[in-house]
């Protein structure tokens, strides 16, 4: 099994990834995460997916819809860290859990997806057609700007400031699941979707810890 990530912009750019990922195939292992500080994501009218509500102290309101993909366990940590955790758990690499988790906090929403390898390359296409963000040169804009790591205590964005951050990378919904703007897609070999098989042993390499 192979672990893909895919951030993107909004709540409806992800469910219209989703959406179309369970028409691919209905029994598919997904995570998805966002905050929901202004209480307003639902599940789609069509029924594809359920929406449940983790309220957390320092994320506030934060919504969650899975399949097969492991919950998130209330064992102390900040949401930040559990969210980063989560992805480490499923052997992608600390520094682009870290890059995704950071994204999560900064009003983005994480698809994740555990796939088969042979499926995996029709799951990228699908993926990649909503507007994911490309995280590496979305991380690079970050530190030009002053981030320097992922911090899980760190509280998430409020509304206002994600709006600043959206028009920042003139990252602007277009109503029919994609990001007009900066959302450059990558092949996944570069990072876009910090995949890893789930076989593979996690790279020892010096991180924030979690």
């Amino acid at each position: 099994m192979t672990s893909l990530l895919a951030l993107y912009p909004t709540f409806q750019q992800a469910q219209h990834a989703l959406i179309e990922l369970l028409r691919h195939d209905e029994a598919a292992q997904y995570r998805l995460v966002a905050v929901d500080r202004e209480r307003v994501y639902t599940a789609p009218a069509g029924g594809q997916f359920e929406v449940a509500y983790l309220e957390t102290e320092d994320y506030g309101r934060v919504a969650l819809a899975r399949n097969g993909v492991d919950p998130y366990v209330a064992d102390g940590r900040s949401t930040g860290a559990r969210i980063a955790g989560s992805l480490t758990d499923h052997h992608v690499t600390p520094d682009v859990a870290f890059a995704y988790a950071e994204g999560v906090r900064r009003g983005g929403t994480l698809l994740q997806v555990q796939a088969e390898e042979a499926d995996a390359a029709e799951i990228r296409m699908i993926l990649a057609r909503h507007g994911a963000i490309d995280i590496d040169e979305r991380a690079t804009a970050w530190r030009s700007a002053g981030w320097t790591q992922f911090d899980p205590n760190a509280r998430a964005f409020t509304e206002a400031e994600i709006r600043a951050e959206r028009e920042r990378y003139d990252e602007v919904y277009a109503g029919d699941g994609v990001a007009i703007g900066n959302a450059r897609l990558l092949d996944a070999e570069h990072g876009l979707f910090g995949e890893r098989s789930a076989t593979a042993e996690p790279e020892d390499r010096t991180t924030h810890p979690v």
